[in-house]
């Protein structure tokens, strides 16, 4: 794969030569509401390509900093915390009920592994289990 380091204007690092693009940190520090413009320049860009984008949030919540802007483009929507995970939003999903499932985690030794802990589960079944 090929890497680069960018700071702004993520979409033209997009090609149709390339079919996955990583942004591991979408770097927005001031007028948070406008991280959507950036988002829909990527998701304009791809043609038959997907975009992974990390976002900071803040712990306990579900989306990252930009709120509700975040979700616009996202086809898929995984809010993460330390061992926890959550489907926050998901378009056309192929399982009902699969929005707002939680699935705890731990990474393994090597630190590159995601160790499962629970299936899919609720938050109602997580409080349930003691987990949350």
């Amino acid at each position: 794969f090929t890497a680069f380091r960018k700071n702004d204007n993520w979409h033209e690092c997009i090609t149709e030569d390339r079919k996955i693009f990583i942004l591991d940190y979408l770097d927005i520090t001031k007028d948070f509401h406008d991280v959507g413009e950036p988002i829909k320049k990527i998701s304009d860009k791809l043609k038959n390509g997907i975009a992974i984008i990390g976002l900071q949030k803040v712990p306990g919540r579900d989306m990252g900093l930009g709120g509700y802007r975040t979700l616009d483009k996202a086809r898929l929507y995984l809010s993460m915390d330390w061992g926890r995970i959550k489907i926050t939003d998901v378009k056309a999903p192929k399982e009902k009920g699969i929005r707002e499932k939680i699935r705890r985690f731990e990474i393994d030794d090597r630190g590159s592994h995601f160790v499962p802990l629970t299936d899919w589960i609720t938050e109602d079944e997580e409080k349930a289990a003691g987990l949350k």
